[in-house]
């Protein structure tokens, strides 16, 4: 069975906003695996002609990153 991306977006509009959110979160958790190994492969291609970086080169990465905005700024989950 071969439905085109057009086909398909045109029933996924026809949908309630309800529905819409349940298809996203859906697709999200199927193609979750796959997208995370094509950012692991991109970061990896992006190194390929990079030396190794020391342990210490990374901790001041991360220290650097912590500078920037409070952990409770950076975080997902909102403040209690």
């Amino acid at each position: 069975m071969s439905v085109s991306v057009d086909s398909l977006l045109q029933q996924f509009q026809a949908l309630s906003v309800e529905q819409q959110i349940k298809v996203a979160e859906a697709i999200d958790r199927l193609t979750w695996a796959k997208r995370w190994v094509a950012v692991c492969e991109r970061i990896t291609a992006r190194r390929r002609n990079l030396p190794p970086l020391s342990d210490e080169q990374i901790d001041q990465s991360v220290q650097a990153v912590r500078r920037e905005k409070p952990l409770s700024a950076r975080s997902l989950t909102p403040p209690s």
